[in-house]
């Protein structure tokens, strides 16, 4: 049994001598000391969060991965300001606990965390902004749809946490990735309409039965599938008619 195990049994007294270990000893010891902290609970998180402010990377590390498994919105400040610190890697880790946490204070230091000079971090803050539930988060999140083709991975992440949010403003956003020049934007888009669930969506995705790329197709079909409205069911009985045209049975593999 390690030390701080053996120190985890102590409770609330064994927090500075836990802190210390963190701060003073390396690898498995410190991670032990984190295991012990976050066992402790929410006592804890003044100690975590002070050991942010000072300490080599490994221990500020581990104090916000100890931070988003505690959960408690206490945290979210300090957590906040690791995003406007000089590590990229400490921001991402900081954007995912404060999606963990997902207390709505965070929102608008997760807003400001889309525009990071980090690809890593602006997927996470998307992420995080996906899972907190505030239909706040549509505005930027619409706004990080126009970033830079090259950022992939940021706008992927965009459309998915838009899908969860599921808010119908995000609607006329979507419905025009529907027409980039990428098909898994297009593909993502189109799922992420028929999670939304909004009948607003219909006539874009029945357009999208026409796409040159079968998966956005399946997609489109799909999204009209759940959307179960009544233009989303005639585009969907026509579809299978085979009146939509011949793109769409090249989709399924079937002839007419």
């Amino acid at each position: 049994r390690s030390a701080p195990d053996a120190l985890a049994g102590a409770g609330e007294a064994a927090i500075p001598a836990l802190i210390g270990v963190l701060r003073r000893d390396v690898g498995a010891q410190r991670e032990a000391a984190v295991a012990a902290l976050v066992r402790i609970g929410g006592a804890a998180v003044p100690a975590l969060v002070r050991s942010l402010d000072d300490g080599d990377w490994e221990q500020r590390a581990l104090a916000i991965d100890a931070l988003a498994r505690l959960g408690d919105p206490a945290a979210v400040p300090a957590l906040v300001g690791v995003l406007s610190g000089e590590d990229d890697d400490l921001r991402a880790r900081a954007a995912s606990a404060l999606g963990q946490i997902g207390d709505a204070s965070a929102l608008p230091g997760l807003i400001r965390a889309l525009g990071d000079r980090d690809g890593v971090v602006r997927w996470w803050a998307a992420e995080a902004l996906g899972r907190s539930g505030d239909p706040a988060a549509v505005p930027a999140l619409l706004d990080a749809l126009r970033a830079p083709h090259e950022d992939m991975g940021t706008r992927l992440t965009v459309v998915g946490a838009l899908a969860c949010l599921g808010d119908a403003a995000a609607v006329p956003g979507l419905l025009a990735l529907l027409r980039d020049e990428y098909l898994v934007l297009r593909e993502a888009a189109a799922r992420a309409l028929g999670q939304i669930g909004d009948a607003a969506a219909v006539s874009g995705l029945e357009e999208a039965l026409y796409d040159e790329q079968p998966t956005v197709r399946e997609a489109a079909l799909e999204a009209l599938a759940r959307l179960d409205t009544p233009g989303a069911r005639e585009a969907v009985e026509q579809f299978r008619r085979g009146e939509a045209g011949d793109w769409p049975f090249m989709a399924l593999g079937q002839e007419r």
